[in-house]
């Protein structure tokens, strides 16, 4: 080994010691000393005085010393330093080994480059040697330096102090073990001890000051594999998967990775299948083909759960061939969830699926909760459209105008300029459609219960219209006019086809299949006639009859069946399974054990609409009418009959602010807005010069004074306070936090306003509120104004007695009006008195839309509400949509 010197002259650069004048004599010796080495089986620094002499240029006696006590150390007694030495904060604590060719090794102070050391300068050296070629005379001689120079590499040994750098032949080098090696080397033995916390902490070290080592990868694997090993023996099985699901993301072909992985599953997964949890089970199953495809545990559990889902399949074969399709649908499905890749199980499931058809929607309520809110709820609401079919119902709202259909009649033709109109009813149906064929007595009857003065339907409005009806024939009647309403369809939307209810709860049983069969078989001829409670009258059968009902569950089945050796088969139920919140709701819907989620939150709807990959899977359909939100007062309590106190509600409501951040989570949210009335926006009934009258607290609380000071002087009440104020609000968690809202800013004004609890189920019929949060879909305003200010189903003159004077004269006014025109003008001047006298607080109105999943086929491009027209909808047969 050669010295470096610390003054080389020009002569005589750093590739080769010089002193003085004797650089071509140090030159030769220098070689041959190199010739010698090579030779040599071990080579020491100092094994004898000659050896010493030509190798080590010794200037003072302490190198000398240095020189003659220090040994070479055979590689295989090298010390591979403690943990605590890589994280000591001493600069000179890191030593490289040089381990010469005849296996003896040094340390040394790091080399550079590093890493890769030998490799770098052995292709220097290469490349200088392809250079050669051509060289002569003086840039001959320097190309001979510059390669001396680079064939020895540049140590600097701490034992040989206080002269430690030398130059060491490249070609006597066999490998260098860098510092960050031997630190590798250290964490590899603290992973095989299992010594995991101690490990991490050096390989975090490592990794902060050299994060490109080679090498940091692969122990960052192994420490992950230990740890899992450690979790899982501490029965930490959940963690100890997680972490193996990162050692395959980082080697897929790790040593003992799917034995281990298989150890973290395999209880779980046989716990899951005991309780009959298959959906855990495969879902701990594919997470363990993830981490190693087709491990002995996996062929386990897979061949048992396919055994078991193969079982099933022949008993839903069974159960179809006896013709009990809904029992086979339901063994299929069960299969389904068990095994999805069962053998035979897609072929059998796609027969009996597409021929008994079920849709599970996902809901957040369902329909006849007991609650203190009076009016129909959307549960009430899903649940009318099903079981209910009505004469006329609307198919369209362009423009804000109704538009109309009927499944009973052909055709309906005015004459008589209007006062006369002749029904010519259909004759046939499809085998799909939820209706049956009515003869014209039905309808006719049904007409003339709400003509009769004596019967609990009569309706007062009607009667004022039509003067007589004659029955031409069985499928055709006429109807004359006293005067011609404005709108005829909006007066006949009353249900003529009702599905009987179901006094118990009730599975796939004989009685409930008789029931079918029973309206089935009476399709022909009128249909079967029956007494339906719920509607308050006798209605013909037909609809969705719901056949059993649970906590969280409710299921309708169409009450007139299909006949069998169709070419295509609809929807035959419907389940609605509830849900605590939207998010279970859409978590729910996503796995699949729903098909459509009707009018999830607006905040849903918009991160689905963001979603590629939602939007290629699911239809998303924004109804046709939007939801108006008001406030009505209770006639019946003086104290809100004050016209300062309705106006100071008005005014201290951040109506803005309340639906930014309440309704549509969203500051500046196009899919909702403030309105000044109770009709849609785009409705041609409102009075585009209505305004919308601002939040503006200070203006509330000034009316609130003149509230009390009216008040006081009408004797209404006694001192200077306003009694606290009662307000009805549909059992709706959205609308709940939104009536709080409103609450709290009333409260700032001096208003102290309480919501009715939901178990005050009296509240409403003894007059004990004051205020009611209503959701109204008002698409005929002509016609439906009368009963929404009366709160009552018709319209009746009885129940305005309670209006204010103004109020009910204007309402007769325009339930007269013949002509539309006049009827439309006088709505918009209706509009504008109801806002100047504050008569209802419009709040908001909120589009609204409904989630199905792409296998759900015919359905309306923009739907009136969330189950239009179903009797027509076709389910396919998809595995994916089975909940699995």
């Amino acid at each position: 080994m050669y010295r470096l010197s610390h003054h080389d002259c020009e002569a005589n650069p750093p590739a080769t010691p010089c002193r003085g004048g004797r650089a071509g004599l140090w030159l030769v010796v220098c070689l041959l000393q190199l010739v010698s080495l090579a030779m040599l089986p071990g080579v020491g620094l100092a094994d004898d005085d000659a050896t010493a002499d030509a190798t080590v240029d010794a200037t003072d006696e302490a190198a000398e010393r240095a020189r003659k006590n220090f040994r070479f150390t055979p590689v295989e007694e090298m010390v591979l330093p403690e943990a605590a030495h890589f994280l000591s904060s001493d600069p000179n604590a890191p030593r490289d080994w040089i381990v010469l060719t005849n296996g003896e090794a040094i340390e040394a102070l790091p080399v550079v480059p590093r890493p890769g050391t030998l490799d770098q300068r052995r292709q220097e050296i290469n490349t200088k040697l392809e250079q050669r070629k051509g060289l002569s005379g003086a840039k001959l001689e320097k190309w001979k330096r510059e390669l001396a120079k680079l064939q020895g590499l540049e140590v600097t040994i701490p034992a040989l102090e206080p002269e430690p750098e030398y130059r060491v032949p490249v070609d006597r080098i066999e490998r260098i073990v860098h510092h960050e090696d031997q630190w590798l080397r250290r964490i590899g033995q603290l992973i095989d001890e299992r010594n995991v916390d101690t490990a991490l902490e050096l390989l975090s070290a490592l990794q902060q000051w050299r994060p490109d080592w080679p090498g940091i990868d692969e122990r960052t694997t192994e420490l992950i594999f230990a740890d899992a090993d450690n979790r899982l023996k501490a029965g930490d099985r959940e963690v100890a998967l997680m972490l193996l699901e990162e050692v395959s993301r980082r080697d897929a072909k790790f040593k003992g990775l799917g034995e281990l992985a298989g150890q973290a599953v395999d209880q779980q997964i046989a716990e899951a299948i005991g309780k009959s949890d298959y959906r855990q089970a495969r879902y701990f199953l594919n997470r363990l083909n993830r981490i190693a495809a087709n491990s002995a545990v996996w062929q386990q559990h897979t061949g048992d759960l396919n055994q078991r889902a193969v079982g099933l399949v022949k008993e839903a074969r069974d159960q179809q061939a006896q013709g009990d399709t809904a029992a086979a649908l339901d063994t299929i499905e069960r299969a389904a969830r068990v095994w999805p890749d069962a053998d035979g199980l897609a072929a059998t499931y796609k027969s009996i699926a597409e021929r008994y058809q079920i849709v599970r929607s996902g809901v957040l309520s369902l329909a006849g909760q007991p609650t203190a809110y009076p009016f129909e709820t959307d549960a009430d609401a899903r649940h009318r459209r099903l079981t209910e079919i009505p004469l006329f119902e609307i198919a369209s709202f362009p423009n804000g105008t109704a538009r109309y259909r009927s499944r009973f009649f052909d055709e309906w033709i005015p004459q008589d300029l209007g006062r006369t109109i002749t029904f010519s009813l259909r004759q046939t149906r499809q085998p799909w459609e939820a209706q049956p064929v009515l003869l014209g007595w039905p309808i006719t009857d049904r007409i003339r219960e709400r003509l009769d003065p004596s019967h609990p339907d009569y309706d007062e409005r009607l009667a004022g219209y039509v003067s007589t009806l004659n029955v031409i024939s069985p499928f055709e009647f006429e109807m004359e006019f006293r005067r011609v309403p404005p709108r005829l369809e909006a007066l006949l939307t009353d249900p003529i086809v009702v599905a009987p209810p179901v006094d118990r709860a009730s599975d796939d049983s004989a009685e409930t299949a008789a029931e079918g069969a029973a309206g089935a078989a009476g399709a022909g001829d009128g249909g079967t006639f029956v007494s339906v409670a719920a509607a308050g009258h006798s209605a013909t059968a037909g609809g969705f009859q719901r056949v059993e009902q649970e906590s969280d569950l409710v299921r309708y089945r169409r009450y007139l069946a299909e006949p069998d050796r169709l070419r295509k088969y609809h929807v035959a139920e419907l389940f609605e399974f509830r849900y605590p919140d939207p998010e279970a709701a859409l978590y729910a819907f996503e796995l699949g054990e729903v098909d459509m989620l009707p009018t999830p939150p607006l905040w849903i709807v918009r991160r689905l609409e963001a979603d590629e990959e939602a939007k290629s899977k699911y239809f998303l359909l924004k109804h046709a009418i939007p939801e108006t939100h008001v406030l009505q007062f209770n006639p019946a309590q003086k104290v809100v009959r004050s016209r300062e106190l309705r106006r100071a509600l008005v005014y201290a409501s951040d109506r803005w602010s309340i639906l930014e951040d309440v309704l549509l989570r969203q500051e500046g949210g196009s899919q909702g807005r403030v309105v000044s009335g109770p009709f849609p926006n785009t409705s041609r009934a409102n009075a585009r010069d209505v305004p919308i009258r601002p939040y503006d607290p200070y203006a509330g609380l000034a009316l609130r004074l003149a509230a009390i000071n009216s008040l006081k002087a009408s004797k209404v009440i006694e001192g200077d306070e306003l009694p606290p104020l009662r307000m009805l609000v549909p059992p709706d968690a959205t609308i709940q936090a939104a009536a709080l809202k409103l609450v709290e800013g009333w409260a700032r004004i001096g208003l102290t306003v309480e919501i009715v609890p939901d178990d005050d189920l009296n509240a409403y019929e003894e007059g004990n509120w004051h205020l009611i949060y209503r959701q109204v879909r008002m698409t005929e305003p002509i016609v439906e104004l009368w009963p929404f200010l009366t709160m009552n189903d018709t319209a009746r003159i009885d129940d305005l007695a309670m209006l204010p004077d103004w109020l009910k004269q204007e309402v007769i006014d325009l339930d007269r009006s013949s002509d539309w025109s006049r009827a439309e003008e006088r709505v918009k001047e209706l509009h504008r008195h109801l806002s100047l006298e504050a008569a209802i607080i419009p709040l908001w109105e909120v589009d609204q839309y409904s989630l199905y999943r792409k296998h759900l086929q015919g359905l309306s491009e923009s739907p009136v509400h969330c189950y239009e027209m179903i009797d027509q909808w076709t389910r396919e047969a998809s595995l994916d949509a089975v909940g699995s």
